[in-house]
């Protein structure tokens, strides 16, 4: 069941991080790389492909690590730009 929504705080990891990684290697990253705890069920971590190929995120729900990995069939995902004014990535 796909539980995500607006109440959540969502993270783009900066770094670069092998997107070959599973659950409890991304959730490695997020603690040495971001200083967050990724059992945190109000946060969702994105995870974005260097070629925009792949963006893998990762929540904790009601005692489970979920991962989504979307791959669009044409194309790539725009770059996030962070925009300094309302604090966030559009």
């Amino acid at each position: 069941m796909l539980g995500l929504s607006a109440n959540l705080n969502y993270y783009l990891f900066n770094g670069n991080v092998d997107l070959r990684k599973g659950i409890f290697r991304l959730c490695e990253s997020i603690r040495e790389e971001m200083s967050l705890d990724p059992s945190d069920a109000s946060n969702v971590y994105m995870f974005m492909s260097r070629n925009r190929k792949v963006v893998k995120i990762l929540h904790y729900e009601r005692g489970f690590y979920v991962l989504y990995e979307k791959r669009p069939v044409m194309g790539k995902f725009k770059k996030p730009v962070f925009d300094e004014v309302s604090k966030c990535y559009r």
